[in-house]
């Protein structure tokens, strides 16, 4: 096995997403009979715990190759949108889902636009970004290159 820096960051990630999860499930206390959209997801996600929701829509701009059989224990479904022009009704899921994805979708007015479509289909929501305080730029991998000036 190599070890690199990247082993070293993978570890700490995976340590630091079980904690984000388990203070999602601690703060939105998702209940069985909840519906959850996750914008801008990945059913590799949500099939590394046990499911807290009757079902999670994953909404994408491409579309994932994904089957429901390979996880039938989850009740996972993949669509393809736009976070910023999302095609379903108002408050139609319990729960709006979003990891790191807001900070993707372009300019200040667009992420405006992906934060009140949320709004507009989810009664609760969860809306996670990067914080400027870690010491690890998240998407580079490099530690302190965030705090540089531009």
């Amino acid at each position: 096995m190599s070890f690199n820096i990247h082993t070293i960051y993978h570890q700490v990630f995976k340590v630091w997403r079980k904690r984000r999860f388990e203070w999602f499930l601690r703060l939105v206390a998702p209940r069985p009979t909840d519906i959850l959209l996750d914008v801008g997801g990945n059913p590799g996600f949500w099939i590394t715990q046990p499911q807290p929701v009757k079902r999670v829509d994953t909404v994408n701009v491409y579309e994932i190759n994904w089957s429901a059989q390979s996880a039938p224990e989850h009740n996972l479904r993949t669509l393809v949108g736009d976070g910023c022009a999302l095609a379903f009704p108002d408050q139609s899921y319990n729960i709006g889902f979003s990891n790191s994805v807001i900070e993707h979708v372009g300019t200040w007015e667009r992420q405006q636009q992906f934060a009140s479509e949320l709004r507009r289909v989810a009664r609760t929501l969860w809306v996670q970004t990067p914080a400027y305080a870690c010491p690890i730029e998240p998407h580079y991998m490099a530690p302190f290159i965030h705090y540089l000036p531009l």
